[in-house]
């Protein structure tokens, strides 16, 4: 796949996952009804300055792959940004 569709695909998953009300929601319905028992909410749900604890590995897992995607993107993006200029100067 290239750069574009990549950068677009983890754009996606990043805004509708982490950073849109309607893909939290998602992830909060989905812990509702994946509950046993009753259990504090995750943090992320509560608030921005809520500590993380143990519940919330899965999505700070999830938000880690995204962040490593886009720093081999960032690096790729780079790379190719230098190779151009450094063309235009030879």
């Amino acid at each position: 796949m290239d750069v574009g569709k990549r950068a677009l695909t983890l754009w996606g998953k990043v805004s509708e996952d982490f950073m849109h009300f309607a893909g939290l929601n998602k992830k909060l319905e989905y812990w509702c009804i994946s509950i046993d028992d009753y259990s504090p909410p995750p943090s992320w749900a509560v608030g921005a300055f809520i500590p993380y604890d143990i519940s919330d590995e899965p999505q700070l897992q999830e938000l880690e792959i995204c962040v490593k995607e886009l720093n081999k993107l960032f690096i790729e993006v780079t790379d190719a940004w230098i190779k151009n200029c450094l063309k235009g100067l030879g």
